[in-house]
């Protein structure tokens, strides 16, 4: 959670291994980020979450950067 939590602004600090070396041999890939975007979004819309909210979960997507 600490990850989660400092990602999005705090107040955690995450102390632990970057996300890349994290997924080391996992098989992650960009595809697989592209999937949990497309997921999250369809969720959100089915639920009604209000724009705001939505915009402060959808920050997932900054960390696809370090594949």
């Amino acid at each position: 959670m600490d990850f989660i939590s400092a990602s999005a602004g705090g107040p955690n600090f995450y102390l632990g291994r970057d996300m890349k070396s994290s997924r080391k041999g996992m098989g992650i890939d960009q595809d697989d980020y592209t999937a949990l975007k497309k997921h999250l979004a369809v969720t959100l819309e089915k639920f009604n979450v209000p724009e705001r909210e939505s915009d402060d979960v959808t920050f997932i997507s900054s960390i696809e950067s370090d594949l």
